[in-house]
C-alpha cells in the first residue's frame, strides 16, 4: 500500500510540473466536459464527488478556527508558459502553516476569468498558490484580482512570460508576498486540482479581500492563457469554513 501511495503522489508532481502526454484543454473537443473521455487517468474529472472550483455561498459557511501562518520570500526560479497557463516555480524556501502542518511553496498560476466565485460572482483573474507538504498533500491558495490600478509585482511577471508554448526561462526576485491581500481572512474548502488528473483531497484556502490589477494586465495574460476557468463543480454537501 506504502509504494501505491507514493507513485500516486509522484503522478500529482508529475501533473503539476510537467505537460501531461493527452493534450486537454479549454475548448469543445478537449475542454473541462471532455477531460475524463481524453484519458483513463482523467476519469476523476467526472466521478469525483469533491471537485474544484466552487461557488462560494457566504450564507452557508461554518466558523474555522484554523491560523494561516504565511511565510513568503521572493525565491521564484523560473517561469513557463504551460500552454494552459503562465506559472512560477519557487524554490521552496517560502511556507505556509495551517491546521498544524506545514507546507511549502512550490509553484504559482493564473488562471482568467476566475474559477472559483463568491455567491455567484466572478472575478476577472485568479492567483492559485500550489503548495505541498512533506508527505505529499496539497494545499492551494486561491486570489482574487478586480480591475482597478496597475499592480508592479504582476507587472514584472507578465513581461518575462516566454513567447513559446511550454517554453521556460529564469526568472528570480519575484516578491510573492505583493500578490497578496494585507489580510488573511479566507474561505477553506476540500477539493481537488482543477485540472487534469482532478486529483482529490486538496485543502483550498480562497482569500476574502482581493487585489487589484489593470485592464491591460488582465488583457495580456488573457491573450496568452486564453479563457482557462473550469466551470464550477457541485459542493455534494461540503462544508466551507471561513474566518476573517
Amino acid at each position: 500500500m506504502k509504494t501505491l501511495a507514493l507513485v500516486i503522489k509522484l503522478g500529482i508532481i508529475f501533473s503539476l510540473n510537467t505537460a501531461l502526454s493527452t493534450d486537454w484543454g479549454y475548448n469543445q473537443t478537449n475542454g473541462p466536459e471532455k477531460w475524463a473521455e481524453l484519458d483513463d487517468s482523467y476519469k476523476k474529472c467526472s466521478t469525483g464527488k469533491s471537485q474544484s472550483p466552487i461557488n462560494i455561498n457566504t450564507q452557508i459557511t461554518k466558523p474555522s478556527k484554523d491560523k494561516l501562518a504565511i511565510k513568503y520570500y521572493a525565491d521564484s526560479t523560473h517561469i513557463i508558459n504551460t500552454k494552459h497557463s503562465v506559472k512560477l516555480n519557487f524554490a521552496k524556501q517560502s511556507s505556509i502553516s495551517f491546521n498544524k502542518n506545514n507546507y511549502k511553496l512550490i509553484q504559482a498560476h493564473f488562471h482568467t476569468p476566475s474559477e472559483n466565485k463568491i455567491n455567484n460572482k466572478s472575478f476577472p483573474l485568479e492567483l492559485h498558490l500550489v503548495h505541498q507538504d512533506n508527505k505529499g498533500n496539497l494545499l492551494v491558495i486561491g486570489v482574487f484580482f478586480n480591475e482597478g490600478n496597475f499592480h508592479n509585482e504582476l507587472h514584472k511577471i507578465i513581461t518575462n512570460i516566454p513567447s513559446g508554448k511550454y517554453e521556460t526561462k529564469p526568472l528570480k526576485n519575484i516578491n510573492i508576498k505583493q500578490l497578496l491581500p494585507e489580510k488573511n481572512g479566507y474561505f477553506s474548502f476540500t477539493g481537488s486540482l482543477t485540472t487534469p488528473p482532478c486529483t482529490e483531497n486538496v485543502q483550498w484556502l480562497v482569500l476574502k479581500d482581493q487585489l487589484q490589477a489593470s485592464k491591460e494586465q488582465i488583457h495580456a495574460l488573457n491573450k496568452i492563457m486564453q479563457n482557462n476557468a473550469r466551470s464550477i463543480q457541485p459542493l455534494n454537501h461540503r462544508t466551507i469554513y471561513s474566518i476573517d
